[in-house]
């Protein structure tokens, strides 16, 4: 393992060993080289696989980023253990991003997950862009927590996570609780998350997404595969609300089935809703149990807007919260245009409302303008040129006037005024994602790819708010373009957009350096900085 553990030099995960040996330092940051072939734990350890990192004493507050690279085949066979996934337990500041996890094979007792068993309490982690396939099991009986990716998670983010993992949970104990992506969600936001697998439990509070979800949120997020349990409490999305999150722009399409003689609290969104916020969701599952079956909601105690489900394909003409509506009326877009739902920037018409984040396919035209759009910026390197280019496709969406100002003609000084403007003001920011958004707005299709427009308002934003010190960070933000130029053509491959990502990091530290070194600093610190400014430049010319 090469490196030195920090942000700037990383330690570089080169194989199954280095990914074990993340246990000998579980502060430090981390990356993946390269994709991961992890057939070989099926054999350790006496057939129980790979251990689980930070699953002792002391549990993972470092970060990892996988760089999209993927880990496959990893064996964990651990049926009286707790805390299982790649990583046992996360702890405060814990970041994992960018990471798929394919052929997985994983079993535990309690708090079992792909990428990680339990975020514990108090624990405030970031989880980004990371995904499972394969299969999780449980063999717990009582309080115990199963999902595809994460078995519970107590506070954070988890944003663009998706899982196809059977999950398996054979307990017949209430107190298990298994959910497509998550057991358990106390706290935490989720956005733009899905999931496809199928879901089974022998116990109660199942979901195609999440089993139990206490607070926190869940937005722009689907469950698409079939629930089942032999106890209660079973959501097609969310098998139960206990308290009052808030979940919005969300559906779930599979069946949701309980128990058939007792199990009761089944919908085709959410089983049991005790105080949750509810809003623009929709589902079109059946849903199957002794009593309270709700084609929605099994039974609500909250606060349901906007919401429909499908009597046709569900088979179901009631619902405890929701409005039903006939199959076609469900795929005729008035329906929901008319209850204000957002076809802008968060769903589109493809036979059902489909959540634009998952299922991008971007027109030439939009990739011809956006990519004109960056290059303006990097061609010309001028610190506003940027903010105009945005002014201009703001103006074709009927967005407010002012935004397609300044023109080139206007003073620089009243541009910088302009320019902070848009820097501070969250409406504007607002418009302008949404400009950026439309931009790029979905055709149709249902091939899940990932959206560049995040990258792109970031940049632009970087851009927009930069009066302060941009003219410095001209070299980084001229590499950062043309990697945003690839990301959006496709025409770079995993290792180039890699090498370029590197590339922004190091140029970013230099800079860092730099600007550190300009003020008054002692002759040790001078040495140290100028001995690591030197290293990043070597580094950088051998790229």
């Amino acid at each position: 393992m090469t490196g030195s553990g920090t942000l700037v030099d990383p330690y570089i995960i080169q194989n199954v060993t280095d990914l074990q040996a993340i246990e000998d330092d579980l502060a430090a940051y981390y990356e993946l080289e390269g994709d991961i072939d992890a057939s070989a734990t099926s054999g350790w350890n006496g057939g129980e696989g790979f251990v689980p990192i930070g699953r002792g004493g002391t549990a993972f507050s470092g970060q990892l980023d996988g760089r999209g690279f993927t880990i496959s085949d990893l064996t964990i066979n651990m049926p009286s253990d707790a805390n299982i996934g790649l990583f046992g337990i996360l702890d405060n500041g814990a970041v994992v991003r960018n990471i798929s996890m394919t052929g997985v094979g994983v079993t535990g007792s309690d708090n079992v997950g792909a990428l990680f068993g339990v975020a514990g309490n108090g624990a405030v982690v970031d989880i980004d862009d990371c995904n499972s396939a394969g299969s999780v099991s449980i063999t717990g009986s009582n309080n115990s927590y199963l999902g595809g990716l994460i078995g519970s998670i107590w506070d954070g983010t988890v944003d663009d996570c998706w899982s196809s993992c059977i999950v398996d949970c054979a307990a017949t104990n209430s107190g298990t609780i298994v959910g497509g992506l998550a057991g358990r969600n106390v706290d935490a936001a989720f956005t733009n998350c899905h999931t496809t697998g199928s879901v089974t439990s022998g116990g109660g509070e199942v979901g195609g997404l999440i089993g139990r979800q206490d607070d926190g949120s869940c937005s722009t997020c689907y469950a698409n595969g079939n629930v089942v349990s032999g106890d209660s409490y079973v959501g097609g999305l969310i098998g139960r609300i206990r308290n009052a999150p808030t979940l919005d722009d969300c559906y779930a399409r599979g069946n949701a089935t309980a128990d058939p003689t007792s199990g009761v609290y089944v919908g085709g969104l959410i089983g049991r809703n005790g105080s949750g916020t509810i809003d623009d969701c929709y589902s079109t599952g059946t849903a199957a149990a002794s009593g309270d079956i709700g084609g929605l909601i099994g039974e609500n105690f909250g606060t349901v807007t906007n919401c429909f489900w499908d009597t046709e394909a569900s088979g179901n003409a009631s619902s405890d919260g929701g409005t039903g509506k006939t199959t076609a009326q469900m795929k005729t877009k008035s329906t929901f245009t008319g209850a204000g739902w957002n076809f802008t920037t968060i769903w589109y018409m493809d036979g059902y409302p489909v959540l634009s984040g998952g299922a991008i396919v971007f027109p030439r035209e939009a990739i011809t303008r956006v990519t004109n759009l960056i290059h303006r910026y990097n061609r010309k390197e001028g610190v506003y040129t940027l903010e105009l280019a945005l002014g201009e496709v703001t103006s074709d969406f009927g967005l407010p006037e002012w935004l397609s100002r300044p023109q080139a003609s206007t003073p620089e000084g009243e541009v910088k005024k302009q320019a902070e403007a848009v820097a501070k003001s969250p409406a504007v920011k607002e418009s302008v994602e949404k400009a950026v958004s439309e931009v790029l707005k979905p055709t149709g299709g249902a091939t899940p790819t990932v959206s560049p427009a995040k990258d792109i308002f970031e940049f632009a934003e970087t851009v927009i708010s930069g009066a302060a010190g941009i003219e410095e960070r001209k070299p980084e933000l001229s590499i950062r373009a043309q990697l945003l130029i690839a990301k959006i053509k496709g025409g770079l491959s995993r290792e180039e957009t890699e090498l370029s990502s590197s590339r922004v990091r190091i140029v970013a530290r230099m800079q860092e350096i730099q600007n550190e070194m300009a003020g008054g600093l002692p002759a040790g610190e001078r040495l140290r900085l100028e001995t690591e400014r030197n290293a990043l430049h070597q580094r950088l010319r051998n790229m």
